[in-house]
């Protein structure tokens, strides 16, 4: 096996992965908060997108268009879950507010650019707001001692700032992709791009499953 076949499968393997903490939340559904049943209903959406993408790769079509679909479930399953976890009014207007400003972001992509193509400045604005919403999550509610639990201990804080680092290196990514898709070496360098995204994602998967295997009922 060369060298690119196997990053080949590996990437494969990687964009169904997100089954697996799906699964084990499932698994453990009746022990969930609201919260947490919307944050596994993420690696759902995002395994059923990743097969689409794979499909109308392998039939030779483009599939630039699902970003569109990834952009609105992460706004809307990353968000709602915030929303639920926050405390304070405020917080969760400004939570409010910022998903329905996404959502027209992302409607104004779909209206005024081609529908087909890559949604960049929708998707690295929306990444970049749940990258800022987890950080500041886990920054106010855990080191800020907020909470009653200790942060290591709290399914929510390994939560959040697993997510806070995995919205960190998608912006990147986006970045990468709308430069990449621009060059005339696009093809040589994205295979690069996604094996380190690729290596990033293990990590971050491994991480969620590993918190959601080792949760135990401590709802408030």
């Amino acid at each position: 096996m060369t060298s690119y076949q196997f990053y080949k499968w590996f990437g494969l393997c990687i964009e169904l992965l997100p089954i697996i903490p799906f699964l084990i939340g499932n698994q453990k559904w009746h022990l969930l908060s609201r919260a947490l049943r919307v944050f596994i209903l993420f690696f759902l959406t995002e395994c059923c997108l990743n097969l689409c993408q794979d499909y109308f790769f392998y039939h030779n079509s483009s599939n630039l268009f699902l970003y569109y679909f990834y952009s609105f479930f992460n706004n809307l399953f990353l968000l709602y879950f915030y929303y639920l976890l926050f405390e304070e009014s405020i917080e969760k207007r400004i939570t409010l507010i910022v998903f329905i400003f996404n959502n027209l972001l992302l409607l104004i992509d779909w209206l005024f650019i081609d529908k087909l193509s890559y949604n960049f400045y929708s998707n690295i604005f929306i990444n970049f707001t749940i990258f800022i919403v987890s950080a500041y999550f886990f920054s106010t509610y855990f080191l800020q001692s907020k909470t009653q639990n200790s942060p290591i201990e709290n399914v929510n804080f390994t939560v959040s700032i697993i997510s806070t680092f995995l919205f960190f290196v998608r912006v990147i990514n986006v970045v990468f992709d709308k430069l990449l898709l621009e060059t005339q070496f696009n093809a040589t360098f994205w295979l690069f791009e996604k094996i380190i995204y690729n290596y990033f994602m293990l990590i971050f998967l491994l991480f969620y499953s590993i918190s959601l295997y080792t949760y135990k009922n401590d709802k408030k």
